[in-house]
């Protein structure tokens, strides 16, 4: 009994020695768990507190932190400097570089008795959300897809990017392909982008209405861009000029690749790569580019969408390219069976 009694005590003592276990830690500690607004954990974040004194902090993983090693978990024994006796109101907030201020949450009451046991979560300081011209969201993001002031994104959902940037002021530049780049002289706003700091920085991209309310996106506030536009679009009539707005993704193809999305008798492409424009809808003839010379090689645009518009009876054969950013018309679909009606006299 006596050996395992003294095992017992032997390994306590040895927990003692790990980084991040103390003895009766939680007796009077203030322990605050830091999140992100994904509920994923934060190191790097600083504890400010007071009670009736002044305002003290602690940074996680400082010596000052009792749970040094547990990224994301802030322990302290209030410094004298804070006047924090039991039963006394307690203030807490949790600052993070990049990130808003957020407060604790979990108790307002000072305890000398218990483990002060609270949580915040933190806002990153600038949020995007990324929807295309239609707006309609991009099925997933990647971090590496959009920077702001030269930075990526510290973490994703979705369509959404999160950004700790703690410099004040940065330019929103765009990688993923398939898409144009984005026009600062239209979208005047995306020059300057802060951080919020006490309000997150909220920027949407959606629809066809640029942000030109000045140059900044201003701290703390919300504001709407145009969406990402496609790369590539292409109007589709019939011969006669008539809309054609029972189209598959399918129907039409940019170097053997079906549109990504429709909307109307417009098919919008994110193919990056260049090619021919093919058709194969049941009731009209495929396209030829024996007579629309241009769509043999078709490029997609960077600074502005390439866009052609088929419709009516003349061709686009002007070479055999269309350039990347030019709009040209080539002919519309032609129907599969065309009757011409005469009389008995032989008029039309």
């Amino acid at each position: 009994m006596i050996r395992r009694n003294l095992f017992i005590v032997t390994m306590i003592a040895a927990l003692l020695m790990v980084p991040g276990i103390k003895a009766l830690a939680g007796t009077g500690d203030l322990n605050v768990v830091v999140t992100s607004e994904l509920g994923s954990t934060l190191g790097n974040a600083a504890l400010f507190y007071n009670c009736a004194g002044t305002e003290l902090f602690c940074t996680d993983e400082d010596p000052c932190d009792l749970a040094t090693g547990v990224p994301g978990t802030i322990m302290v024994t209030p410094g004298a400097g804070a006047s924090c006796t039991n039963g006394v109101s307690i203030t807490m907030s949790v600052k993070r570089p990049g990130m808003v201020t957020a407060p604790v949450t979990g108790f307002t009451t000072y305890s000398t008795s218990i483990q002060n046991n609270g949580t915040a979560s933190m806002l990153y300081g600038i949020k995007l959300t990324v929807n295309d011209e239609l707006g309609s969201p991009l099925p997933a993001v990647a971090a590496t897809d959009f920077s702001i002031g030269g930075l990526y994104a510290a973490a994703t959902n979705s369509n959404n990017l999160y950004y700790d940037v703690v410099s004040s002021t940065g330019t929103l530049v765009k990688y993923i392909p398939g898409f144009v780049n984005f026009d600062s002289l239209i979208d005047t706003q995306l020059q300057n982008i802060n951080t919020g700091a006490t309000q997150q920085t909220y920027i949407t991209l959606s629809g066809a209405t640029p942000c030109d309310s000045g140059t900044t996106v201003a701290t703390g506030t919300v504001v709407t861009c145009r969406g990402v536009r496609y790369a590539t679009r292409i109007n589709v009539k019939d011969q006669l000029g008539n809309p054609v707005s029972t189209l598959l993704l399918s129907d039409v193809k940019l170097n053997g690749v079906d549109a990504t999305t429709q909307m109307g008798n417009s098919l919008f492409y994110a193919s990056p790569t260049p090619g021919p424009v093919s058709s194969m809808k049941a009731g009209f003839l495929n396209l030829n580019t024996a007579n629309d010379t241009q769509l043999a090689y078709v490029v997609p645009g960077i600074a502005t969408p390439t866009i052609i518009d088929l419709n009516g009876e003349g061709f686009c054969n002007s070479g055999g390219t269309v350039a990347t950013g030019v709009a040209v018309t080539c002919s519309g679909f032609k129907y599969g069976i065309r009757v011409d009606v005469f009389d008995e006299l032989g008029a039309a």
